[in-house]
């Protein structure tokens, strides 16, 4: 399916900014894997916890943030917003974490 950009990408252009976009999602997987680990118990609550997580950003991610990319399907801000939500969501809760630890260890 042929999509129309916001940009005029050439095939490089839109290769890298693919895998950047894969990069970010991979790495704000991993956060918000990092942030229920610390809070789950055993392995039963961490797997029942990350598997909505994993379902909800490979359902969201790999259609409409990799695979429609700066499409004209939705709209820029959008596509630019969710990623930036998506970014600052996982680093809030890992800063909150580490409050938290670094609390734990003074008491």
């Amino acid at each position: 399916m042929a999509f129309e950009f916001w940009f005029d990408f050439t095939f490089e252009g839109y290769i890298i900014t693919t895998v950047i976009a894969t990069y970010i999602v991979a790495i704000v997987a991993a956060l918000f894997s990092v942030f229920f680990s610390r809070i789950a118990q055993n392995y039963i609550t961490l797997i029942g916890s990350l598997v909505p997580i994993v379902v909800l950003l490979s359902y969201c991610t790999l259609k409409y943030l990799v695979g429609e990319l700066f499409a004209i399907l939705h709209p820029l801000m959008l596509t630019i917003g969710t990623f930036l939500v998506l970014i600052a969501i996982s680093t809030i809760f890992i800063i909150y974490r580490m409050k938290q630890e670094k609390l734990v260890d003074l008491i």
